[in-house]
């Protein structure tokens, strides 16, 4: 979710909390719609946490893309992760994982593939990866622009 996106889900949360606040106001406590207030009031808190939570997550991720050390991973397990029937599956994979400068370790990433994709996802793939600059145990499978992971 970008800036543009961000403030907009900020902005209906905000709505949502002075509707409420208005609504809690306003209404007499005898009356059914009182409780409308404190809904909405708690509607938009959550909201805000939700998106919050969300731009921390991208934001790490992002860091990772941007500052991260290029490698590369090799799959040793696969495991998946979530079941449903979407057009994406995570997967759990184990990795050994090799940057410049450091020994070959094992680390663990969860990855969306498409079904298209999913059937390649094996151990011995080898796939590109980014590596956190001080934790070396958050690892990333790079992907193209569009997050697509490239396998």
């Amino acid at each position: 979710m970008g800036l543009l996106g961000r403030a907009a889900g900020y902005f209906w949360c905000v709505m949502s909390m002075a509707v409420g606040g208005l609504a809690f106001l306003f209404y007499d406590r005898a009356d059914e719609e009182w409780v409308i207030g404190p809904i909405g009031v708690g509607v938009g808190l959550l909201g805000i946490v939700l998106i919050s939570v969300a731009g921390r997550f991208e934001r790490g991720r992002t860091f990772i893309l941007r500052h991260g050390i290029a490698g590369v991973g090799t799959v040793t397990a696969v495991s998946k992760t979530m079941r449903g029937e979407t057009e994406a599956r995570y997967l759990k994979l184990t990795l050994t994982v090799v940057v410049p400068g450091r020994s070959p370790y094992q680390a663990t990433t969860r990855k969306a593939y498409g079904l298209s994709v999913i059937d390649r996802v094996q151990p011995g793939l080898v796939l590109p990866v980014r590596v956190h600059p001080t934790r070396p145990e958050k690892v990333l499978v790079a992907g193209d622009r569009y997050h697509r992971p490239l396998v």
